[in-house]
């Protein structure tokens, strides 16, 4: 068992007026389209507004950070009129303890937990960059493991990592003294 914790991204006021109009003048389309954008669902982020998952705190563990980056592609036609993709990655935040204090100290994002609780964020973060806890190699090697099943990345997941400079290894990766998982999905 474990928390998850999310940072909840108000949108701009322009943006709020923008949906308000829509509603108004019973512009269903837009409605939808602007409050998936400004108000996406557990796990979505726009710049705009939203909600992400920022990671997990379990008993005896130490917090487990959401490394939040996503790719896309930024391809171009060749020579020969063939398409090349080009795949790129942009992350939430830095993934350091000041790129996330950065992003979460913003006027317009706030701290909930799964429960819908809002988090004092400076004791939030306090909390979290402190938190001693296990890492999932600590457990492995520990003698309350007795075999039970290990995390192991594929090929490619490693390869994304280690070429964006991080060293994953069952599962997860250290930055700056902060230990982030491998993939984004999790709860």
């Amino acid at each position: 068992m474990g928390t998850n914790y999310y940072a909840r991204v108000i949108p701009k006021e322009d943006k709020k007026n923008e949906l308000i109009n829509a509603v108004v003048h019973d512009n269903f389309d837009k409605v939808i389209e602007l409050a998936n954008e400004l108000y996406g669902s557990k796990g979505e982020y726009e710049e705009s507004g939203g909600q992400i998952h920022l990671g997990k705190n379990s008993y005896g563990w130490s917090f487990l950070w959401n490394p939040n980056v996503y790719y896309y592609c930024d391809g171009y036609f060749g020579e020969n009129k063939e398409y090349v993709p080009v795949w790129k990655h942009k992350f939430t935040y830095p993934l350091t303890k000041q790129g996330i204090t950065d992003f979460v100290m913003q006027e317009n994002v706030y701290i909930v937990d799964e429960y819908g609780e809002i988090q004092n964020k400076q004791e939030f973060l306090d909390w979290v960059f402190t938190k001693e806890g296990l890492s999932h190699k600590e457990y492995y090697n520990s003698s309350e493991y007795n075999g039970r099943y290990i995390h192991r990345d594929d090929k490619q997941t490693i390869e994304k990592w280690t070429s964006l400079g991080y060293e994953p290894e069952y599962g997860e990766f250290f930055a700056d003294g902060l230990r982030f998982s491998t993939f984004q999905n999790f709860s």
